[in-house]
């Protein structure tokens, strides 16, 4: 059996606790890790979790 590794737009901002747009705009943006495969957007749980505690550090050390 094959495990997926990989969260779709709707699974990344449920597990997020975003909203679909909020998430979209970001990953648009640039500013949270992502891959496009053709018109799939698709978010590693191990990259966000990782994203989520650099922005963690950076609100702490201000």
């Amino acid at each position: 059996m094959i495990t997926r590794r990989t969260l779709t737009m709707k699974e990344a901002s449920q597990w997020l606790g975003i909203s679909y747009h909020l998430l979209a705009e970001k990953a648009r943006k640039g500013d949270i890790p992502h891959s496009r495969i053709g018109s799939r957007v698709l978010f590693r749980a191990e990259s966000l979790e990782n994203w989520l505690n650099q922005q963690e550090e950076l609100k702490l050390s201000r």
